[in-house]
């Protein structure tokens, strides 16, 4: 099938976008993928689109839901060999009139959100033995955008 059958992925904020793409990659080349995300109704859909994806709603802000869903995966693969953290939000305004609401949201999301994944899932990723971690960013972290502040850091 693919150069990584049998292989298991967990990919963030999987349901559009980047991380959509690196999902349906993942399960084209053999993974059995598992993407974890707040839109049911969007995971619904992927699930429908790629049958044998599986789609577990967690927030990445929220460690105890990805612990359980850590678990989940493990439980039902029994191995974890790649995680793919991929969630992200923006909330662009000058620093100026950046409220701490729209700070610390994207703070939660893009840095707290993928300590997060990771605490919950490194100790199956290391059972893999071969297991990797990749952690998308952004180019507006080396280069700065008006507006982005707090999605740079």
């Amino acid at each position: 099938m693919g150069e990584l059958d049998g292989r298991v992925a967990v990919v963030t904020g999987g349901t559009r976008g980047i991380g959509r793409a690196i999902a349906a990659r993942l399960h084209r080349e053999g993974c059995s993928v598992t993407v974890l995300a707040r839109n049911e109704e969007a995971g619904t859909a992927l699930e429908a689109e790629f049958p044998g994806m599986e789609f577990v709603p967690a927030d990445v802000t929220d460690f105890a839901q990805l612990q359980e869903a850590a678990k989940e995966v493990y439980s039902r693969h029994g191995r974890v060999d790649f995680l793919v953290n991929n969630a992200g939000a923006t909330r662009d305004r000058l620093l100026l009139r950046m409220g701490k609401e729209d700070w610390d949201q994207v703070i939660a999301v893009n840095l707290t959100g993928a300590y997060n994944t990771v605490r919950a899932f490194l100790r199956y990723i290391i059972r893999a033995e071969e297991g990797g971690i990749v952690t998308i960013s952004s180019v507006v972290g080396e280069t700065g955008n008006i507006g982005q502040a707090n999605y740079a850091a």
